[in-house]
């Protein structure tokens, strides 16, 4: 019976580990979810590892060699408790997977239309709620901020600002 286990990986070669386990015909799962991050200045969507460090191969310990799964370019070993490997419970792993699915359904910038209520999530005014007045360029928006009684106009950047809930 085939099970799930959990494997580290080198640093940074989650990637590199599961293209490489699929190759040799191992059924290999590395949850990922697209990431906004800032790289050379620029913000980016990426795809980045939900567990870094980790992902999931499912095998038959007991008709299966693991001995290759060991020596594959990106791994670095099987995460055991004790001597033994333990299987990490299907509905687990089908949980993360559906997770993962749904989470590549959503957008990762949710559109925003002028009007827009927002919640600032950053910077001095974290916390607080504004409306949406316009993008300033792809990495900045306008909002419109209620204090002392009167609307102001400030800018901040895209990811300092989030859905209200």
């Amino acid at each position: 019976m085939k099970n799930w286990y959990l494997i580290q990986t080198r640093a940074k070669q989650e990637f590199i580990a599961n293209e490489n386990l699929e190759r040799q015909g191992y059924t290999a799962f590395l949850p990922v979810l697209q990431q906004v991050r800032r790289q050379a200045g620029r913000w980016q969507d990426r795809m980045e590892p939900l567990f870094p460090g980790y992902l999931f191969i499912q095998i038959n310990k007991h008709q299966q060699n693991i001995a290759p799964i060991r020596s594959t370019r990106g791994v670095l070993r099987f995460v055991r408790f004790g001597i033994e490997l333990q299987p990490i419970a299907d509905v687990i792993v089908e949980e993360i997977m559906q997770r993962v699915e749904s989470a590549e359904s959503q957008p990762a910038n949710l559109p925003l239309k002028k009007g827009d209520r927002v919640k600032i999530t950053g910077g001095s005014f974290q916390g607080m709620e504004a409306i949406f007045e316009a993008e300033s360029s792809t990495e900045r928006v306008e909002l419109l901020l209620e204090m002392l009684g009167r609307y102001n106009k400030i800018t901040l950047e895209r990811d300092e600002i989030g859905p209200v809930e």
